[in-house]
């Protein structure tokens, strides 16, 4: 498959657009009006589910036992 290149006139169109919407960002960052992402914190629902599945299979082996007495 042969390697092609875009025009020089949309290359310039691109990298303008890309410096212009840059700058638009990091103007709204610094007006706050743009909010600022960070790391959310962790997710504390993974724990949740591990509990309640943990709690079904105690109740299932609870009544596996009840059957078989």
């Amino acid at each position: 498959m042969p390697s092609v290149q875009p025009a020089p006139e949309f290359r310039r169109k691109l990298h303008q657009a890309l410096e212009r919407t840059h700058r638009q960002h990091a103007a709204q960052r610094a007006l706050g009006t743009r909010r600022v992402y960070t790391a959310a914190p962790p997710r504390r629902w993974p724990w949740a589910l591990l509990l309640i599945a943990l709690c079904a299979v105690a109740v299932l082996m609870a009544s596996g036992r009840r059957r078989r007495a």
